[in-house]
């Protein structure tokens, strides 16, 4: 291992000393991801000050996208550098195989929020629909001799 490392240019040694911790990292996301555990932080400031850092953006800026960048990129530079190109075309390489990870990591997650369901029911869109009643719906003329309690009113 050591003959093999000290075989390596110095920046294939570099971008492997990137491209193996932050893989390690990756794989550790994936597996929690796959069992379930979710790796979302909320973040709390002392006292009353509370950040909710939700947003409809893409969300670049994010731990699985940032480890995908290093991961990915260090990888691709370190088999261009490996494979005898110039060292800045393996950094070119290396961040721009970053850059399309960052950017499909962030696409990837923005595209599984989509299909996530907040579970409220928006009555405008039941308004002229067919549906299944599980209530009994007194008559219109029946309406005016209801208690207060039962009688509808309208909304504002």
């Amino acid at each position: 291992m050591i003959s093999w490392w000290n075989g390596l240019t110095l920046t294939s040694q570099i971008f492997a000393a990137i491209a193996i911790p932050a893989t390690a990292v990756m794989l550790v996301q994936a597996v929690l991801l796959l069992l379930g555990i979710g790796l979302d932080v909320d973040v709390d400031g002392d006292g009353a000050l509370d950040a909710d850092l939700d947003h409809d953006g893409l969300g670049l800026i994010s731990i699985r996208g940032i480890v995908a960048f290093f991961s990915v990129g260090a990888w691709a530079g370190f088999v261009a550098d490996s494979g005898g190109l110039p060292e800045v075309v393996s950094i070119l390489i290396a961040l721009t195989a970053g850059a399309l990870a960052l950017i499909g990591v962030a696409l990837l997650f923005k595209s599984v929020s989509k299909m996530q369901d907040s579970g409220n029911l928006i009555i405008e869109n039941a308004v002229g629909k067919n549906a299944e009643v599980y209530l009994t719906i007194p008559p219109k003329d029946l309406e005016a001799s209801l208690s207060p309690r039962y009688r509808s009113t309208p909304r504002i």
